[in-house]
């Protein structure tokens, strides 16, 4: 699962990606880099890569307090540092939520190596 949130010279960064918690993401998730707008203005851009259980557990978090199965979701930034996450069109922050394969017991049965598949063809290649 992926998190970006732009911050702007104006917003507070520690306030914006603090709010994260409210949907299980750690402040300290996030690695940030700092560059300049186009009116010479400060700009943050804040990511956040989750992965394994804690990505699923985070996304799992936050299609349930959304109400949606979505995979690209746009928060709305002012009403998430208020504590209400908000699915919003042109929302500030883009959540992408991708769920691959992560082992064995994951793999919908019958696939190569699977034994819940076939049991005579677990593992063998023809």
């Amino acid at each position: 699962m992926r998190v970006s949130v732009i911050i702007h010279g104006t917003e507070d960064e520690e306030v914006v990606l603090g709010s994260f918690g409210a949907i299980g993401i750690p402040r300290d998730a996030f690695d940030t880099r700092s560059t300049e707008g186009h009116f010479g203005n400060r700009i943050i851009v804040a990511e956040a890569r989750l992965s394994g259980r804690e990505g699923d557990e985070a996304a799992s978090r936050i299609q349930e307090a959304l109400g949606t199965e979505e995979r690209e979701i746009r928060l709305d930034k002012q009403m998430l540092v208020r504590g209400t996450p908000l699915i919003s069109e042109r929302g500030g922050i883009r959540v992408t939520i991708s769920r691959p394969y992560g082992g064995r017991k994951d793999r919908p049965p019958g696939r190569r190596g699977d034994p819940r598949g076939d049991p005579g063809r677990a593992g063998r290649r023809d």
